[in-house]
């Protein structure tokens, strides 16, 4: 092998088993052994070999799409989702192995498709489609992703790759909630609570396009001012343990809520239902 065809005084970095390497000297296998060019130290050549490698791994070289319905997508932005921060910590439904590469959401191009891979029309890619993607919980903060056609959609051309990446699990969620399940209409009184959080903000923007009347709540003054600068037509304060009756009494001739989206229900569905 040419590559590892050495001589004395050559520069080369080196794995070891798992031991041996704090010492003057070590005796290494030529297998794992690596040229090491003369613009890189010696302290980054150490920093290298089990990184890089790792890393490598996982390149687009080892990516296959597997079946007719995925697509290869080139990531340009992920989005940061509570999953990711839950599963760093131990605390999501269940403990992911290791190795792991987190990230949920993404957005970016269209590298690689099945010809004839879906006969739905609005999922028919090609090459260089802008899409975002909603991958099952992991594999995202990556350079390229196998993405499952479904969940896919067309990233428009003046939204940015960023906006893209923050779009899927907040409004989807906030939509299925609103729209598919509360089947919202126009003139309904709509509740929000942790309407300054992603979901909620995607809530107060989908009530408001139905033609809703929609109260959100957010416990800082600068979180009600960011719902009421998205539309919100009434904002207060839910760390006030007064704060629905204070917004029922702010709406003239209120009855009550007709739909409420609820981001903390261990805390205040009993107090909703009685909204």
């Amino acid at each position: 092998d040419l590559d590892h065809q050495y001589k004395p005084g050559d520069r080369v970095i080196c794995c070891l088993p798992c031991d041996s390497g704090y010492a003057e000297y070590v005796v290494c296998n030529v297998a794992d052994t690596l040229r090491l060019p003369s613009h890189v130290s010696y302290a980054e050549g150490a920093a290298i070999y089990v990184a890089y490698f790792t890393a490598y791994r996982g390149l687009i070289t080892k990516l296959k799409i597997r079946k007719d319905e995925q697509v290869l997508v080139r990531v340009q932005a992920a989005g940061m989702n509570p999953v990711d921060a839950q599963m760093r910590e131990q605390a999501f439904s269940y403990v992911p192995k290791l190795p792991l590469i987190l990230g949920k959401e993404v957005a970016g191009d269209i590298v690689e498709v099945v010809e004839g891979n879906t006969t739905d029309l609005d999922h028919q890619y090609k090459p260089g489609d802008r899409v975002i993607c909603c991958l099952p919980c992991d594999s995202g903060y990556a350079e390229y992703v196998v993405c499952n056609v479904a969940d896919t959609l067309r990233l428009p051309s003046h939204v940015s790759y960023a906006e893209g990446a923050a779009i899927y699990v907040a409004y989807f969620t906030a939509y299925r909630g609103l729209i598919t399940k509360l089947k919202i209409r126009k003139d309904e009184l709509v509740l929000v609570h942790g309407a300054s959080g992603a979901v909620g903000m995607a809530a107060v923007q989908i009530a408001k396009a139905v033609g809703a009347v929609v109260v959100g709540t957010a416990g800082t003054d600068e979180g009600r001012q960011m719902v009421k600068d998205i539309g919100a037509d009434y904002v207060v304060n839910h760390r006030d343990s007064l704060h629905l009756a204070q917004a029922v009494d702010m709406i003239p001739n209120c009855k009550g809520f007709d739909a409420i989206l609820e981001n903390r229900a261990t805390k205040n569905l009993a107090m909703d239902l009685k909204a």
